[in-house]
């Protein structure tokens, strides 16, 4: 991506490398792992999942995602979070379910929000299956 300066009148820019969406998920579920019986753990991180699975389409996430599964320095760590996504967001009552719900108290509905986090981790891991 390019990255330029925020002044229309410089025109320094520089060509960095930043995280797509399934790099994010991935990132986000360890981060999720490491700290959800801590008072580390932060609700706005289970959102921030639940907004990566609506924004991304699933067969693009499975596409990304299959990527880093196929490469040996990162399939151990995405084989472990695509289990904390069916653990955590595949159940109304997960842990990360229930993150999102409490970070979108307010937004949304709470059925809503959980039953979201259920189908659109189903369906992300049914497209890896497939």
């Amino acid at each position: 991506m390019r990255v330029g300066a925020l002044g229309d009148s410089d025109a320094r820019g520089f060509d960095v490398r930043v995280a797509g969406p399934a790099g994010l998920l991935v990132s986000k579920l360890h981060k999720i792992a490491d700290r959800a019986d801590s008072p580390r753990a932060k609700d706005k991180d289970a959102y921030d999942v639940l907004r990566l699975l609506r924004g991304t389409a699933a067969a693009e996430m499975a596409t990304r995602v299959r990527r880093f599964r196929d490469e040996p320095l990162s399939k151990a760590v995405t084989i472990e979070a695509l289990g904390f996504l069916g653990s955590f967001f595949g159940r109304a009552d997960g842990v990360g379910s229930q993150m999102a719900v409490r970070a979108a108290r307010g937004l949304a509905d709470a059925q809503e929000t959980a039953a979201s986090c259920v189908a659109l981790a189903e369906e992300i891991l049914q497209a890896l299956r497939d």
